[in-house]
């Protein structure tokens, strides 16, 4: 009965604790719910704000743009019909372009003098603001932004305004005005907003809102004489301004209507425009609903639900007390069994389970059976340290670790695991790993250790035998590496001779089946030249040798190289090869571009094999910038025969193809894609393909590049290499045969040396004979002194060589352009080397070594590649820009610029025809506007011509896009015909067919 009667108490405390407990429960859950709303309308309030914020500052430098045009300044200064309708224009355009309701220029008096409405044109012209604030301010210097009520509209808009300078030391000399309509800010804002968002001026009024009720009415209750202050300043029209019934609840953020509604309040000034605030509104209950109305809804259930529950547990501890006795000796019974299958594990673990002491000896309290296994010895014999202490099986060289180590652990309070050397009772020596932990006494005080020992002697050993192994791997790869560099210039050498001797041979003078043989014997050599590159950039990809550049490059020239370096493989098939080019894509980033021409090249040389007809599209843009940066996205789209979905991850694999038949039908190894995907993961990017069959395929392709400072080039006379002559270093006799045949056919005198020895004393003895030589041309790898060290001496020789022009030519597999900077070359090229780009070198570095560094003399000179020769070429075009229209003056000169040409603008066609006039020499092509004031582009040509200036390229630029327009722009004097608005790629196809082909 006692039990009983503490069992009912307890019920009844439990019961009245369930009541309680739901009464906090539901007044934290509603107090959490205010504070939750709260953090929202500050959220929401904060957002709105910035979205304002940023609308203004925005719109503030859209006006900074208008008032300092030209036309601006020229009707200020004569306000004449033609100066008006000029400015107007440049009103017109402003508004359509930024989408606004009215534009328009105040004189020095606030009379608006030009304007540009949408609903009334020219309905402002005439009209006198100068009352207005956005004018008061404005006129003396800072912009202004200002909201109101249209004099004339009777709309809310929201005035910016910024001063018009005749000349900057003067004073403004007007004030140009731009009105947005506020009704496009309010749709934006009022997207996904849950509550009302009010925008306040300081006298209460509120001027916008997602609740059209409560626009233009008062926040508060003001006095009257407060309402005939709003009205004399005419900023909010002629009123009524109704009260909203909105009053603050005392001692709270709390604002209740005239019905009683209550809401949550924020109030948030615009940091730019202090006199404005955001007001935000949540309904306080609607709000608390959506928060707490599952609890409120089903409180009674609940509690009625814990009140049964809690009698429930007391009939059953009730009935539980009775079975307790016969329950306890059960649970006895099984903690026996339990302990006993536990023993019996322990014994039949494959090491030994302890409990020691923490001392020095580690006195062992209890030991698994397993320790015979693991050391030999009986557990008898380890406990207690009754025959030995386990300290003396450790192996002396890790005693003092041991312990050191288990030490810090203990005091850190952490699991331990330690690995180390014991000796076994017979003497032999054993590996082990010991993991093992504290165990303490509820107040906290160490007691023993317990833990788990077991034999890892197997293991230790094959981990040797790995870094065995690993270090005969290592020493194997270091040799494969050096075979690789030496594999590579015994296999180009003979290439070079092969593709070299067979260029000779088709200069001469053959029947047409031997030129037909001739092609193919020069194919089969550059087929197997890429083979080789091939196999030997993946073997140095998988030792982890391969090297990436950091030098400055021109992307947009590679992808054009690339497109042009497959055009061959089209064949007569129906495929049309196109290459776009982003207009944000900068004309210079630092890099590797060898190994960015290689993926390109690699991935668009896949597409001919697979594609019959139709097109295949190079796409080149910017799609991510960061810090110092640049990531480019390269996508290779073709008409193809496409690839199945489940195969392709699988081209990704070295040696696999999508299909086993595909070498055999279209060739190929299967490595590169391979060496296409590990390049642009070192590069930080990756590739990857998007494809069905039948339809094509997309290959994509990122990299990571430094971002590089945009640079103009010098502009260099050309040389004429006839009676140049030159001095030529190598070791194969095969290569200076050809090098010998390819530079005499241009009119060179050539001395030929084979050893590197030779050539101090040839240069010596030309010098003596005052026959110098113009140019050096070195191989760099040789037995005995390296090109390198040639190149050095020559240096250190002073001054007696500096003008000797030296470019490095290289058959290894190594980048040695940085080398060979460092060791002096002017140039340096790979081998096999093409005709054109060996004579554009020469060219390049004689006529900068004659005295074209005048313009950037003190600059670092930097070796020059075969990259850098069209990127030179290109940074050196200036090109003239006849265009009247500013806004399109500005579109194109910024798309010029920044793909890397260097421009000057003129206005009109007589200013093209001035400006070409005076320095003809100083511009390689004309881009003109053919509708121009004063004059246009078409007389403009006429008069160019008539000059005698019949060289210049003339390309004109018009929105007649008809029939029949070209041929007038020809029989101009013209030599081509764009559409605007210009494309990069148009821009670079018209340079590349009447610039860089005349250039070079």
């Amino acid at each position: 009965m006692k039990i009983l009667r503490i069992l009912t108490v307890i019920a009844i405390v439990a019961v009245l604790s369930v009541f309680a407990g739901g009464y906090l429960y539901y007044a934290s859950l509603q107090e959490a719910a205010y504070k939750k709303i709260e953090r929202m309308n500050y959220s929401y309030a904060l957002s709105t704000k910035n979205h304002i914020d940023s609308f203004l500052t925005r719109n503030l430098e859209a006006v900074r743009a208008m008032a300092s045009s030209e036309e601006f300044i020229a009707v200020l200064k004569n306000p004449g019909k033609a100066a008006v309708e000029e400015a107007n224009t440049v009103l017109d355009n402003f508004r359509e372009a930024f989408g606004v309701s009215v534009c328009y220029l105040m004189d020095a008096k606030g009379t608006t003098i030009a304007s540009s409405n949408r609903d009334a044109p020219a309905s402002f012209v005439g009209k006198n603001y100068s009352f207005r604030p956005y004018f008061k301010k404005a006129i003396n210097g800072p912009r202004t932004v200002y909201m109101a009520v249209g004099v004339t509209s009777s709309e809310r808009g929201v005035y910016v305004s910024y001063p018009v300078y005749i000349q900057k030391s003067d004073e403004p000399r007007g004030v140009a005005v731009m009105k947005l309509n506020i009704e496009i800010l309010e749709k934006a804002l009022s997207a996904d907003i849950e509550g009302i968002w009010l925008l306040t001026a300081r006298e209460g009024v509120i001027f916008a809102s997602n609740f059209k009720e409560w626009r233009n009415a008062l926040l508060w209750k003001v006095s009257e004489s407060d309402i005939s202050k709003i009205a004399e300043t005419k900023q909010f029209g002629k009123g009524p301004w109704e009260w909203t019934g909105l009053e603050r609840a005392e001692n709270t953020n709390h604002m209740v209507d005239k019905s009683g509604k209550t809401f949550f309040f924020t109030k948030i000034a615009i940091d730019n425009y202090p006199e404005w605030n955001i007001i935000y509104l949540t309904s306080i209950k609607s709000a608390l609903t959506s928060y707490s109305a599952p609890f409120t809804e089903k409180s009674g259930f609940i509690i009625l639900t814990l009140c049964f529950l809690t009698g429930s547990s007391v009939f059953f501890l009730l009935r539980k007390a009775g079975r307790e006795i016969a329950e306890k000796k059960k649970l006895e019974d099984e903690l026996s069994e339990s302990q006993r299958k536990l023993s019996t594990l322990m014994d039949n673990l494959p090491g030994m389970a302890y409990r020691c002491a923490y001392d020095k000896d580690w006195t062992m309290l209890f030991v698994s059976k397993g320790c015979v296994r693991l050391t030999g010895y009986q557990p008898d014999d380890l406990t207690g340290n009754s025959k030995i202490a386990f300290n003396d099986i450790i192996h002396p060289d890790d005693r003092e670790n041991v312990w050191r180590n288990i030490q810090y652990y203990i005091s850190e309070k952490k699991r331990y695991q330690l690995v180390y050397k014991i000796i076994t009772a017979f003497g032999e020596i054993k590996w082990v790993h010991e993991q093992g932990t504290g165990v303490y006494s509820t107040e906290g005080n160490l007691m023993f250790l317990e833990g788990f020992i077991g034999d890892i002697t197997k293991r230790i050993k094959a981990d040797e035998e790995i870094k065995k192994a690993k270090e005969a791997a290592e020493a194997a790869n270091i040799a494969k590496s050096e075979f690789l560099a030496n594999m590579s210039h015994e296999i180009r050498t003979p290439l070079n001779g092969v593709i070299g001797f067979t260029d000779m041979l088709l200069d001469s003078s053959l029947t047409e089946a031997q030129v037909d043989l001739a092609g193919m014997i020069k194919k089969s050599g550059e087929a197997l030249l890429a083979l080789v590159n091939q196999i030997l950039d993946f073997s140095k990809i998988e030792a982890g040798e391969i090297d990436i550049e950091e030098i400055d490059f021109d992307p947009e020239l590679i992808a054009y190289d690339v497109c042009e370096l497959i055009k061959p493989k089209i064949g007569v098939k129906q495929v049309e090869i196109l290459c776009h080019i982003g207009d944000n894509l900068c004309s210079h980033v630092k890099g590797d571009p060898l190994r960015f021409r290689q993926v390109l090249t690699n991935l668009m040389g896949n597409a001919p094999k697979f594609t019959e007809s139709g097109e295949i599209e190079l796409s080149l843009d910017i799609e991510e910038e960061k810090d110092q940066l640049i990531k480019l996205h390269a996508a290779i789209r073709d008409t193809g025969i496409g690839i199945p979905e489940d195969k392709l991850s699988v081209i990704f694999e070295p040696f696999r193809q999508a299909d086993g038949s595909v070498t055999r039908k279209y060739g190929g190894t299967g490595l590169g894609l391979s060496i296409c995907k590990k390049i642009s993961n070192l590069m930080g990017g990756d590739v990857w393909v998007e494809s069905r069959p039948g339809r094509g395929s997309v290959f994509h392709f990122t990299a990571w590049f430094k971002k590089a400072e945009a640079k103009m080039s010098k502009r260099v006379a050309p040389i004429s290499l006839a009676g140049k002559r030159v001095l030529i270093l190598d070791d194969n006799r095969a290569n200076l045969d050809i090098l010998k045949h390819v530079l005499e056919s241009a009119g060179m005198q050539v001395v030929l040396l084979m050893n590197g020895n030779n050539v101090l004393p040839a240069l010596e003895k030309a010098s003596a004979s005052k026959e110098f030589f113009d140019l050096f041309l070195s191989d760099i790898q040789m037995p005995g002194i390296s090109g390198y060290e040639v190149v050095q001496n020559i240096r250190e020789a002073g001054e007696k060589f500096s003008g000797l022009s030296v470019i490095a030519l290289s058959s290894l597999v190594e980048r040695d352009a940085k080398k060979c900077e460092r060791a002096g070359f002017d140039g340096f090229l790979s081998k096999p080397i093409r005709r054109d780009k060996l004579f554009q070198m020469m060219e390049r570095v004689m006529a900068l070594k004659k005295g074209g560094k005048t313009d950037d003399s003190a600059t670092e000179h930097k070796i020059m590649t075969q990259y850098s020769l069209k990127e030179e070429l290109k940074r050196s075009i200036r090109i003239l820009l006849a265009e009247d229209n500013p806004v399109n003056q500005k579109l194109a000169g910024m798309m010029l610029v920044k793909a890397g040409y260097q421009v000057e603008i003129a206005e009109n066609g007589a200013g093209a025809v001035e400006k070409y006039s005076v320095s003809p020499d100083d511009f390689d092509l004309i881009f003109m506007d053919v509708q121009m004031p004063v004059m246009d582009g078409m007389e403009a040509t006429k008069i160019i011509r008539t000059k005698g200036f019949t060289d210049i390229p003339i390309i004109a630029m018009t929105a007649h896009a008809i029939k029949g327009y070209r041929d007038k722009c020809l029989e101009a004097g013209m030599n081509d015909y764009v559409t605007k608005p210009i494309k990069r790629e148009h821009v670079f196809e018209i340079l590349e067919k009447y610039v860089f082909t005349r250039k070079k």
